[in-house]
């Protein structure tokens, strides 16, 4: 895990809807928050949990998520440094975490309990508008979720994540439970469609790799 700067305008510049703020801002901020660290794999959050607070990564990765009464995982989105989660909650009734989140490495983070951040976007009113942001951009990208889920198959749904992890740095070794976690499917509906993809001449697996076989068929595949 990478050393973080001890000077809270330093750090707290890191996260992306801090980064605009003035420095007396930050101050007033950084007074507020905790640091913790969570080892790889590690539960943050558990969808329900009450009187949560809000979390800014520093280092590492996160991924959040759902599960159905059956066990079946929908990944949501992956957060990185500089992104924050569970800001949801400080709207929320009870303050319940409207996601699961793990950390996906070793992962450093700032929280800042609800009540806390009541107080400061009332007194740093530039704090509402990048909150508002965040939101808009996650609401936008879960909108994108739902389409991918509720009218493309599974097949069209692989394509895309294939194409959108192809030049991924370094490569990513994805095992077909975590490509179904994440495009919203099953294992067994996942090794089906990759068998097709190869079947049909779109793609090849080579230690561990998918590589793309055909680009043009691949398109083809997402725009179904």
């Amino acid at each position: 895990m990478r050393k973080i700067s001890t000077n809270p305008v330093s750090v707290l510049r890191q996260v992306k809807i801090f980064s605009s703020l003035a420095e007396a801002d930050l101050q007033k901020i950084f007074g507020s928050t905790r640091e913790i660290k969570k080892t790889a794999g590690s539960e943050i959050l558990c969808a329900g949990d009450e009187e949560t607070p809000v979390y800014f990564i520093l280092s590492g990765a996160v991924r959040v998520f759902r599960i159905n009464p059956e066990g079946r995982e929908q990944t949501l989105i992956h957060l990185s440094p500089g992104d924050v989660f569970n800001l949801p909650t400080i709207f929320l009734e009870g303050g319940r975490a409207p996601a699961s989140v793990s950390a996906v490495e070793d992962t450093h983070l700032l929280l800042i309990t609800r009540e806390n951040l009541h107080r400061l976007v009332t007194e740093i009113p530039s704090l509402n508008f990048a909150i508002l942001a965040d939101l808009s951009a996650k609401l936008e990208h879960l909108a994108d979720v739902v389409h991918d889920i509720s009218l493309r198959n599974v097949r069209s749904r692989l394509a895309r994540f294939l194409q959108a992890h192809e030049n991924a740095t370094p490569p990513s070794f994805w095992t077909q439970d975590q490509i179904a976690r994440q495009i919203g499917s099953t294992r067994e509906a996942v090794n089906r469609a990759m068998r097709e993809l190869i079947l049909d001449r779109v793609s090849r697996t080579e230690r561990q790799r998918i590589i793309i076989l055909d680009h043009a068929k691949l398109e083809a595949e997402i725009e179904g």
